[in-house]
């Protein structure tokens, strides 16, 4: 699990040392990277943890739409994704991957609070630590790949097959997700509750083997290599408001670009 990293090109040699043995020696390659002018629009995956049972929750979210809706390109490419928790009180929206999320990647600003790209958090307290992320998202990592997803729904069963498209030779994970969209709920908001509060962009379902997705290995540059998968709806779940999110996670763990699909649709790689 350990990562190597290096700040200049040059060869680094490792090998193992325990209880008075040593490996064989291997020899590591840091080569510069040349930058490039991606291909393809970059989406943003934001993680919002929220609550039924929190009172300053419907105000976080405020807060992140207000930063959303004051740049237009934010308004197509950025994408909030409401992963509801049950911790301190009742939430039938909540997903046993919430708390995991939030313990695995050091999310301590508790409710409400956000990390995007799967890289950058804080608290929603105001939209300040949320600009920074996104600002940080478009200028500082660059989206070189794209992904395309076709789903389909019979039955019941949902049929779902991710495309990845890189410009590097790079290691790349899938992560899907069923998505939710204006949800009725109770709300606890301040001093009020309301019974039938609209929720946006709720995470029903984790559908890969983990919210890290699944691993694709090593794709080429300029090959397309996908994955399928399949699952059983839910009764409480409106299909048309339903849709398909499927993340492509880079070899550092962060989410270089991301889809969006009906959860009965196609879409395409979106191409600059």
């Amino acid at each position: 699990g350990n990562i190597f990293s290096a700040s200049d090109p040059g060869k680094y040699v490792f090998k193992a040392v325990y209880d008075g043995r040593e490996s064989n020696a291997v020899t590591v390659e840091a080569k510069p990277v040349e930058s490039m002018e991606s291909r393809f629009v970059k989406n943003v995956a934001v993680f919002e943890f929220t609550g039924a049972w929190c009172t300053f929750c419907p105000s976080g979210y405020s807060n992140m739409n207000f930063v959303i809706s004051r740049n237009d390109a934010y308004k197509e490419t950025v994408h909030i994704m409401a992963f509801h928790s049950g911790q301190s009180g009742t939430d039938a929206l909540a997903i046993p991957e919430t708390d995991r999320i939030m313990s695995d990647l050091g999310v301590g600003e508790g409710f409400p609070s956000f990390i995007t790209e799967l890289r950058t958090s804080g608290g929603l307290s105001d939209g300040n630590a949320f600009k920074a992320s996104l600002t940080e998202a478009f200028e500082d990592n660059p989206a070189h790949c794209a992904v395309a997803l076709a789903s389909e729904i019979n039955d019941g069963k949902v049929k779902v097959t991710a495309r990845l498209h890189s410009e590097l030779s790079s290691s790349y994970r899938i992560a899907v997700f069923v998505v939710e969209d204006n949800v009725k709920y109770y709300q606890k908001d301040g001093s009020m509750t309301y019974d039938e509060y609209n929720h946006r962009h709720v995470v029903r379902k984790v559908v890969s083997s983990s919210y890290m997705g699944d691993r694709l290995g090593d794709v080429p540059a300029e090959e397309v290599v996908s994955k399928d998968y399949e699952f059983e709806t839910d009764a409480s779940w409106k299909t048309d408001n339903t849709f398909i999110y499927a993340l492509a996670i880079d070899y550092k763990g962060y989410v270089n670009n991301m889809c969006i699909c009906p959860v009965n649709g196609n879409v395409d790689f979106n191409r600059i």
